[in-house]
């Protein structure tokens, strides 16, 4: 079982290190590749995975708005909803403000998670489709108990490490923009 838990650890930290890039790539191929040979188990992990960021990135927010600047609360609203179907690139405007703390953050947490699937004997025969695929997995509850899980790790990392926002350095776009006279212009 110790095993199976690192390999899980392994490949949960793959699925979140970078919100759906070439590292995320990677280990869903190789779920994919185990699934078709009829192991099931890791393609649970990567839906565990892919699903953790932006749960633990919303719960963060929830315990501690501070944390995050007005137009990372109205992406983390995007996120979570995301989330549900298994997109994990709602995070990376959050991710961008932050890299280090959050994909530290993520990666950890979907590390706990993975471990938990594989230790739990949690498998998934459908390939993608977030929370709406639970019903068919083998063991359901056991990947609930490993989504919450690696939730709760994420959002108490952000807690603990990540800093309290300065205020928006973003343009204000309500500024009153200058009247252009084209009077002049002239068609030939």
């Amino acid at each position: 079982t110790g095993s199976k838990g690192v390999f899980g650890a392994i490949m949960g930290a793959m699925a979140a290190f970078d919100f759906g890039g070439p590292v995320n790539k990677v280990a869903s191929l190789f779920a994919d590749g185990l699934l078709m040979d009829g192991v099931y188990g890791p393609e649970a992990v990567k839906i565990c995975a892919s699903m953790i960021p932006p749960f633990g990135v919303a719960l963060s927010w929830l315990i501690k708005r501070s944390r995050y600047t007005k137009s990372e609360t109205d992406n983390i609203k995007i996120a979570f909803p995301m989330g549900i179907c298994m997109i994990t690139e709602g995070v990376i405007p959050i991710a961008a403000v932050d890299p280090i703390r959050v994909i530290a953050s993520c990666s950890i947490g979907a590390a706990v998670g993975g471990a938990l699937v594989m230790i739990l004997n949690v498998g998934s025969m459908v390939p993608s489709g977030g929370m709406f695929i639970v019903p068919a997995m083998i063991n359901p509850w056991g990947f609930m108990l490993a989504l919450a899980a690696g939730t709760v790790v994420t959002a108490a990392l952000l807690v603990l490490l990540k800093k309290d926002a300065k205020k928006e350095d973003t343009v204000v776009l309500d500024e009153e923009e200058d009247e252009i006279d084209l009077s002049d212009v002239k068609f030939n």
